[in-house]
């Protein structure tokens, strides 16, 4: 999909590069391995469970520990909970797309800016990946999916803001790294996620 493209084009470009899913990335990992044998770049692979806040932490910690400094932390993780109408979304499946999707790149998104910003002299930048229903007009068939992507703009505006404003009331923290917070818009893209309805 496309978190693999992205892994597979940062060790092409000789980067270090960490990659997680809540099922073993070993396969993802040896095939990029296996396709880029000459690249001084490195791939690490570890489980997480982005819903999970000490799973994400955790992951802060194995990044931080397999490449040392982390110059770009991407959240790209995502379920659709199948297309069909809402009504017949199973509230389970609801929780889960929600957990997923919104939850998760907010956990994510807090404990990569903790990380990026306690290293000193550093410039990082957080992106937040979106999909349909960014923009709002409807995702029929999709409408959890839809509406939890529709925040993530509003997660990005409202982080740039606090990170170069500071928060209106509180003094503004100096931390010794900085960190710009990015959405990233990969467009349509024709993904198992995508063509096999995944669900949860």
């Amino acid at each position: 999909g496309v978190g693999y493209a992205y892994a597979n084009e940062f060790v092409r470009r000789c980067k270090w590069v960490v990659i997680c899913d809540v099922k073993d990335p070993a396969a993802a990992v040896a095939a990029i391995q296996n396709e880029l044998p000459d690249s001084l770049g490195k791939i690490y692979g570890t489980v997480t469970d982005v819903s999970d806040v000490e799973s994400v932490r955790a992951l802060a910690a194995f990044a931080k520990d397999k490449i040392g400094t982390v110059h770009y932390w991407i959240n790209n993780a995502g379920i659709n909970g199948g297309r069909r109408s809402f009504l017949e979304v199973p509230s389970e499946v609801v929780e889960a797309v929600v957990k997923v999707n919104l939850i998760g790149t907010l956990h994510c998104t807090q404990e990569a800016i903790k990380l990026l910003q306690g290293q000193r002299g550093v410039e990082s930048h957080v992106f937040n990946t979106v999909g349909s229903g960014v923009k709002g007009g409807g995702t029929p068939g999709y409408a959890c999916y839809g509406a939890t992507k529709r925040g993530l703009p509003q997660l990005t505006d409202s982080l740039v803001k606090e990170l170069t404003e500071g928060v209106q009331g509180y003094d503004k923290p100096q931390p010794v790294g900085k960190v710009s917070v990015h959405t990233l818009s990969p467009g349509m893209v024709f993904t198992k996620l995508l063509l096999d309805d995944s669900t949860p």
